[in-house]
């Protein structure tokens, strides 16, 4: 095949070569017409028509000069009158310069230099006899006497046109000679690129049909057959395949369109045009759709041979559980879609995909290292759910994502996925220009020092206003601006709303007042996110201890080395870092001592059955205790109620937040909570 594919490269390399040198054998043709003719023409208008012009001029002077003489003598101005000598020679002077100047002329050949000179000659002595005349003045003025003195002046004129005229008629018969050729120049020019355009087609036509008979032999069949079927397989119709050798590059062309490089099963496309091949239009199927969670990163980590590795086991184990008349295809870079007849039975279903499930998350031997994979299915079955076979990829799909976002192994397709689906991609759309429209606002939700009910801080805490659909609860919509990335932009903007509401609040007080600022892992991880926080910081002249930054365990978890680098330039500032939501995702101790943390805020769900939860107050109690060994500041959120209150006031806990006390407010609210010196409802 290596072969095959080297004989078309050289093939279309000779063609190329045949083809750009007739072009520029073409093109030189022409270039050197063209040259011909411009230099033909240039003889013509650059050479024999200035010297006419030339020549005409100078014959037409002497004419008027001579005229001129003989009427001053005829009518004896010559020796009256003062001013008809001076301009006499004045003409006499410029005529004598023109006929210099007929030397300065492009000459063409020696028989027109040789003219020129015979009229030179033939002037001086027009131009002696002239001077002879008008300086001497005769005491006899008499017609005969006069006529007698003009003659030898007259003959000389007429010698110096008759050279004229003689030089004129070479000139024009060599412009004649000039135009002749210039036309046979033309006719020939003509001819010669008429026959290097057949000589240019015909080496075209010649070598372009071996080149095509050459790359025909390759391919094994005609490229317009080959061309139909890719273009049906792209458009998703079925297309009568060619027969073709499987060792012809046609057969490898065909293949690589419809197989997966990787794993060598069928692909998206493969399947799109192999699934009327294997089941019949109103035959029962199932559609299972295996996803590979976070098989992206984990490639990354482990490299590309390993990946292959691991995707070959992979295929391995989920062909073990293939039967006949099946198909397996990876339709996405993670995702792997088995459709198989429908066995009638949805308890043997369920219990197939459990066990290929189980299965497929056993451990994987990669040479030295052995690895895990979660995965996820998404069931759906034809025609039950559809009658449509292009839409099984995309429905599995949404099932196996959502079954993936619930923790579930597995999900049945239900159309309400679609209009999930609908809402999510809306609900994206509209948050894109969310932020360009100013939809969004910062809320502060007032913290309480419960041992003198002061407010001693507030939590900053984004809300989205729609202008149709009101306002948009912020767990709808941040899970959605992470996905799509729209959380950095937002998260940016809410840095610099809490920082200038902190620097405003705090300017001229003598207590502070600290604002509390959520940081997503997103943030945390941004390339110069310390550098933008440090500008904010100066922009709004803000103090390190006016703001409060806070991050979830979540954080921690990802690319540590890099979050502790930018937690600890954070902290070096003098910015209190705090632990939100602390218990609820993976708590570690190592996590408080190794990030320089000082504060930790109690998450809402361990304070709703206080007291009444034995578990739940032992754990908070723990916390706080905790938190006390550690010297760590502790706020306790969600506190709603009375029985809540009493309990924290018995611990060390002083700071708490909740609708006990306030909701989330406007800033103009807060502002006008802190100036009526307004403290919390007292118990």
């Amino acid at each position: 095949m290596k072969m095959q594919e080297i004989n078309i490269k050289k093939t279309l390399l000779r063609f190329i070569f045949i083809m750009m040198t007739s072009i520029a054998v073409t093109v030189g043709c022409l270039i050197w017409m063209t040259h011909q003719t411009y230099f033909s023409r240039g003889v013509i208008t650059n050479t024999l028509i200035p010297n006419m012009e030339a020549l005409n001029e100078v014959r037409t002077d002497t004419l008027m000069l001579i005229a001129d003489v003989r009427e001053s003598l005829r009518t004896q101005d010559l020796y009256e009158h003062n001013d008809v000598l001076p301009e006499i020679l004045n003409k006499i002077h410029v005529l004598t310069t023109k006929v210099e100047q007929l030397k300065e002329q492009p000459g063409v050949n020696p028989q027109n230099v040789a003219l020129v000179d015979k009229i030179e000659r033939e002037y001086q002595v027009f131009n002696r006899e002239l001077h002879h005349l008008l300086t001497q003045h005769p005491q006899d003025k008499s017609v005969a006497t006069v006529t007698s003195r003009f003659t030898p002046v007259f003959h000389a004129g007429k010698a110096t046109i008759d050279s004229i005229d003689r030089a004129l008629a070479a000139n024009l018969l060599q412009t004649e000679a000039e135009f002749r050729a210039l036309e046979y120049l033309e006719f020939t020019n003509i001819g010669i690129y008429l026959a290097s355009m057949l000589l240019l087609l015909a080496v075209l036509y010649f070598s372009g049909k071996k080149t095509y008979q050459k790359i025909l032999a390759v391919l094994g069949s005609e490229p317009t057959e080959f061309i139909s079927v890719i273009n049906a397989l792209l458009e998703g119709r079925q297309a009568s395949q060619p027969q073709v050798a499987e060792n012809s590059l046609m057969y490898r062309l065909q293949q690589s369109l419809l197989l997966d490089k990787e794993t060598g099963v069928l692909n998206k496309l493969g399947f799109l045009q192999q699934y009327p091949q294997c089941f019949k239009e109103d035959q029962p199927v199932v559609a299972t759709l295996i996803k590979m969670q976070s098989l992206e990163e984990l490639s990354e980590f482990i490299g590309p041979a390993s990946t292959t590795e691991l995707l070959t086991q992979f295929l391995t184990r989920l062909q073990e559980k293939v039967v006949s008349n099946s198909l397996i295809a990876r339709v996405s870079y993670s995702s792997f879609l088995w459709v198989r007849e429908e066995c009638g039975d949805d308890k043997k279903l369920v219990a197939e995909i459990e066990t290929l499930i189980d299965r497929l998350q056993a451990p994987y031997s990669l040479g030295i290292r052995t690895v895990k994979i979660k995965t996820y299915a998404g069931i759906m079955k034809l025609p039950q759910d559809t009658e449509n076979f292009k839409l099984l990829i995309p429905y599995t799909t949404l099932a196996a994502t959502k079954a993936e976002n619930t923790l579930q192994q597995y999900l049945f397709f239900a159309p309400g996925f679609l209009q999930e689906s609908l809402d999510y991609i809306e609900m994206e759309t509209a948050l894109s220009h969310a932020l360009e429209n100013r939809e969004f606002e910062v809320y502060l939700q007032p913290q309480v020092d419960i041992r003198d009910n002061r407010i001693a801080g507030a939590e900053a805490l984004i809300r989205w206003k729609h202008p149709l659909k009101g306002f948009i609860p912020p767990d709808k919509f941040i899970p959605v601006a992470e996905r799509n990335g729209q959380i950095l932009d937002i998260g940016h903007w809410v840095l610099s709303q809490g920082i200038s509401y902190a620097a405003e609040i705090n300017q001229y007080r003598d207590d502070i007042i600290p604002i509390s600022i959520n940081l997503s892992s997103h943030q945390i991880q941004a390339p110069f996110f310390f550098d933008l926080l440090q500008y904010q910081m100066n922009h709004w002249q803000c103090h390190p201890t006016w703001i409060k930054l806070e991050i979830t365990e979540s954080v921690l978890l990802e690319k540590s080395e890099e979050v502790l680098k930018t937690l600890l330039q954070i902290a070096a500032l003098g910015i209190t870092i705090s632990l939100d939501d602390f218990g609820t995702g993976y708590s570690s101790l190592s996590y408080l001592t190794k990030y320089p943390i000082s504060q930790i805020k109690i998450d809402r769900a361990f304070m709703s059955d206080i007291p009444l939860h034995l578990d739940n107050t032992e754990l908070v109690k723990a916390i706080i205790k905790l938190a006390e060994i550690l010297h760590f500041e502790i706020v306790a959120e969600g506190i709603e109620s009375l029985d809540q209150l009493n309990f924290l006031k018995k611990t060390s806990c002083a700071i708490v937040q909740g609708y006990y006390y306030f909701k989330p407010m406007p800033y103009a609210q807060f502002k006008l909570q802190l100036s009526e010196k307004q403290t919390a409802n007292l118990v």
